[in-house]
């Protein structure tokens, strides 16, 4: 059967729909009580395309990060093609590229688990083994009869990138009853709430935000929560109020902050100040601009170090690097400065190569 999303032989053979396949491999590995349960949408392929010239004039006509269609995709994919310009696939997605780099850091000692759906096919069971094989429990993922998001990030030529992404029809949330959400979210430390959830499942996110306060009410009042604000118009969507009341940990850049806030202010990290108390956790990154990170009372802004222009590679997933490395570092008990340090370290490191997750 062919390849459900056309790339191209040389890039995935074998990327075919699997019909009622069982499972291979233990899904469950042995924890009573996880570190961290990550929520999160269908994982993604990231398709990482060779330097595109910036000044192509079809790309300007997009958007930096856009949902397409199966048709619009493959229409991308023949122009870039007719350009010579080849790809290559790395396995992503925000919150699977951020609990693979923590627990990489971590050398798999955190327990952790991601609840998702993923799909059943060739590329779906290689992101799980992939995770699996960092020792990221598996525990609560289903696989659905549909093919794995595909992504193309394209890297141009001034710096910037842009991003086209197909989405498939599995929803998270679509078959768990609030019952297990509940039993979930009492037999954790931690919760990471993927932001792009809210873009499809704005209702279950609701829900969900709702489970928990009522969980660190009674059964679990330790629980951290984090929250990514993943983009701009998804950050927009979302229950400022109840984010707010529930959320412990929030992360975003400049302009999905601005989303999230619904404001057109060009002093962001001023407004912040102005809705978040000292006892949220903030990171606030701007690219190679000033970052602020904002914990247990205490705020340290500085200035990422640059690597010399021909080092950077890809971008892509520097952000979830950023993340994962000031996790870890929560999770560690460091002080802010050496987060910090850690953080810009680990995410230089990411975009000196091609895909967003951190090698040995």
């Amino acid at each position: 059967m062919p390849c459900p999303y056309g790339i191209r032989d040389d890039l995935h053979k074998y990327n075919y729909k699997i019909q009622n396949l069982p499972y291979f491999w233990p899904k469950k590995m042995p924890h009573s009580r996880y570190a961290l349960v990550a929520f999160s949408e269908s994982p993604i392929v990231d398709l990482i395309y060779e330097a595109v010239p910036a000044d192509t004039n079809w790309i300007q006509a997009y958007k930096e990060w856009q949902i397409t269609s199966f048709q619009e995709q493959q229409h991308i994919k023949e122009q870039l093609e007719q350009l010579q310009i080849e790809a290559a696939s790395f396995l992503g997605g925000q919150i699977s590229n951020t609990i693979y780099n923590l627990s990489h850091l971590a050398k798999g000692q955190i327990p952790i688990a991601l609840y998702a759906k993923f799909g059943k096919d060739a590329l779906g069971f290689d992101c799980a083994k992939a995770l699996l094989k960092q020792n990221i429990s598996l525990e609560h993922v289903q696989f659905g009869n549909d093919a794995t998001n595909i992504s193309l990030s394209l890297q141009l030529s001034n710096q910037s990138k842009k991003m086209f992404t197909c989405l498939n029809n599995l929803y998270t949330f679509s078959d768990i009853d609030a019952a297990t959400l509940h039993h979930i979210c009492s037999n954790t430390d931690f919760i990471l709430i993927e932001g792009y959830l809210w873009n499809r499942e704005t209702a279950a996110c609701k829900q969900l935000l709702q489970i928990i306060k009522a969980v660190k009410a009674k059964e679990n009042p330790n629980l951290k929560v984090a929250l990514t604000l993943s983009a701009p118009f998804v950050a927009a969507k979302m229950d400022t109020s109840l984010v707010q009341e529930v959320v412990d940990i929030i992360a975003g850049n400049d302009e999905e902050y601005k989303g999230f806030l619904k404001i057109p202010s060009e002093q962001t990290k001023i407004r912040l100040m102005e809705h978040f108390s000292l006892e949220k956790t903030l990171i606030y990154t701007n690219g190679a601009q000033a970052v602020l990170l904002q914990h247990q009372g205490v705020q340290y802004s500085f200035v990422p170090p640059t690597i010399p222009k021909e080092l950077v590679i890809d971008v892509t997933g520097a952000g979830d690097a950023f993340l994962a490395a000031v996790l870890y570092g929560i999770f560690q008990k460091m002080p802010l400065p050496k987060i910090a340090q850690l953080a810009a370290a680990t995410s230089n490191k990411i975009i000196q190569q091609r895909g967003a997750r951190l090698r040995n």
